[in-house]
């Protein structure tokens, strides 16, 4: 979640601009997983961010891909 930080201003300037309060990041993360994925819950977070007219609730969602098979996975 926090490589997602630098995503934030970007995501609360496309709210602003389109004169929303909230906004929603998703990232894909495509990294290598060779434990298993983490729990669903640890990849949600809802920011503040500031901006020019106040601030901005950024719900980031860090969605998890190259997951292994089951079968691969230790035991």
């Amino acid at each position: 979640m926090k490589d997602c930080v630098r995503f934030l201003g970007q995501t609360a300037m496309y709210a602003t601009g389109s004169g929303r309060r909230v906004g929603v990041l998703c990232v894909l993360d495509n990294s290598a997983k060779p434990n298993g994925p983490f729990p669903a819950a640890d990849g949600i977070e809802l920011l503040h961010h500031p901006v020019q007219t106040g601030s901005v609730l950024v719900a980031t969602v860090l969605i998890q891909g190259n997951l292994p098979l089951p079968s691969a996975l230790p035991r």
